[in-house]
């Protein structure tokens, strides 16, 4: 038996066969391996009996191209999944699906995690999960289907909580293009072709649970039970550059008050397309959050409060763009843009491009970049970047990860969608703060709407680094607060 999930996988060829004839004949003569220069050929009439014969070129074959490694290995994912180190059976808390080229990336990032976070982390190849699970072939059932294995059988009861799919994807799943990126494939919808909503593509497949569920269509049917991220590299150094930003995020170079920043983006209204509510849902989100958390400082870019101005190219908003990126060298916990946009960048108008998202150097304030918008990370094209990919993929700047869309959402889904995200990803109410992925699948589950195409690229482990009101006085200028403290003199300095 062969693996034929390497991407330079050839299907073998059959044997090709020069010559088939019957006839009411005798052969007196067999041409054989053995005697291949035998050309000649009698036959002796026997009537009565019908016998074919087959005459073999042994050199117009075609053989199989066996692959570098055609030996399939011994192994037992399902035996040692939930094996520690110490031999003792453990439950998984964060699985990393990788290729195994990637494997070293994605072990520096799974030992970041099990040393800073403590989570019991495995990195399973995605070679061994389709010799176990589907005979060596690829395929997205067999992931999900490892995946189901791990959260069904967990020893101690303690469900897998975290998967990430460490690769890129493509919609070319038989390698038939020029540029492979399909390392780890993604589900495609059944009417992919299509550019409305029923052509979605979706990771949730991968994290619903249910005995039920799988099945998908453009609504989801089925609600994830595992949060699940896709770190979409494409080779070792991007691998290894987007486990550094991870490990930058958590330096504590990191450390500022840019992380009390948020900032929200509107776009403007277009003349009778109906979304004049794009901004007012924008500014009331805004203040809801200012509400819920107070040590939040929020900014808010309402394109449509700006001198809009005419070039040779169309509409332009300069000082909004302009506010944008100072917003990012400054530094923000979160960026919200509501709105139109696409691969090429966000707005009409154009107020982030794709180059913006590539040149951007705002290493140690890296922020989540939220876009509710059309298109705008659509991955799984490797033909076209878009501005969404090149956000991600800065290594010295950008996002830290993205919640983001990759087809086209409805103005009214997105607009709801965007409330419902803020509610868990700022835990209204409470301090008790889940990751960002963790916080898109439970708006996801709770908004009950389309919502497959919104994806969570980056770290599904990532914490947001909400800072968390904890200072206690104790001194003032050396003295102990619990005694008597001197009266603060103007233009004094004053240690606390």
């Amino acid at each position: 038996m062969t693996s034929n999930s390497s991407p330079n996988h050839r299907r073998p060829r059959r044997a090709r066969f020069t010559r088939s004839f019957s006839w009411y004949c005798q052969s007196s003569k067999v041409v054989t391996a053995e005697n291949p220069g035998q050309q000649n050929f009698a036959f002796k009439a026997d009537f009565g009996e019908l016998r074919k014969y087959i005459a073999i070129d042994l050199n117009d074959l075609y053989y199989p191209l066996l692959e570098p490694q055609p030996r399939v290995f011994n192994q037992n994912l399902k035996g040692t999944i939930f094996v520690n180190a110490q031999g003792q059976m453990q439950d998984v808390d964060y699985l990393i699906v990788s290729p195994t080229i990637f494997t070293p990336q994605a072990e520096k990032l799974a030992n970041f995690h099990r040393n800073y976070s403590g989570l019991n982390v495995k990195v399973v190849s995605l070679e061994s999960i389709y010799q176990e699970f589907s005979s060596g072939k690829q395929d997205v059932a067999a992931i999900r289907n490892f995946v189901k294995y791990v959260y069904n059988n967990a020893p101690n009861g303690n469900k897998v909580k975290y998967l990430n799919l460490f690769g890129d994807a493509s919609f070319d799943f038989k390698n038939r293009v020029s540029i492979f990126s399909n390392w780890v494939p993604i589900y495609h919808a059944l009417a992919s072709y299509s550019i409305d909503q029923n052509g979605f593509a979706s990771d949730d497949f991968f994290a619903m649970m249910d005995d039920t569920e799988g099945y998908m269509d453009p609504n989801g049917r089925g609600e994830a039970d595992i949060a699940v991220g896709r770190v979409i590299v494409s080779s070792n150094q991007q691998a290894d550059e987007m486990v550094n930003k991870v490990i930058d995020y958590h330096d504590i170079k990191s450390y500022g008050n840019w992380r009390n920043n948020y900032v929200c983006i509107a776009d403007d209204p277009s003349p009778g397309t109906g979304d004049n509510q794009l901004q007012y849902r924008q500014n009331k989100l805004a203040d809801r959050i200012a509400q819920e958390k107070p040590f939040i400082n929020v900014t808010k870019i309402l394109t449509d409060s700006y001198q809009q101005v005419t070039s040779s190219g169309g509409f332009r908003y300069p000082k909004a763009r302009q506010d944008i990126f100072n917003a990012f060298e400054k530094g923000a916990l979160v960026f919200n843009y509501l709105g139109h946009g696409g691969e090429d960048g966000l707005s009409q108008e154009r107020i982030f491009e794709k180059a913006d998202g590539q040149n951007m150097n705002n290493r140690y304030k890296y922020p989540l970049f939220v876009t509710i918008t059309c298109e705008f990370s659509r991955f799984d094209n490797p033909f076209r970047p878009t501005a969404g990919e090149y956000t991600y993929l800065n290594p010295r700047g950008g996002a830290i990860s993205m919640i983001t869309t990759v087809r086209a959402i409805l103005q009214g889904t997105g607009q709801t969608f965007n409330d419902v995200l803020s509610q868990y990803l700022f835990s209204y109410g409470s301090n008790n703060y889940v990751s960002i992925a963790e916080a898109l699948r439970l708006a996801k589950n709770a908004a009950n709407q389309q919502t497959s195409i919104v994806f969570y690229l980056g770290d599904p482990a990532l914490m947001l680094a909400i800072p968390r009101p904890n200072i206690r006085l104790t001194e003032v200028n050396d003295v102990p607060i619990t005694g008597a403290i001197d009266d603060l003199k103007a233009l004094s300095y004053v240690k606390l």
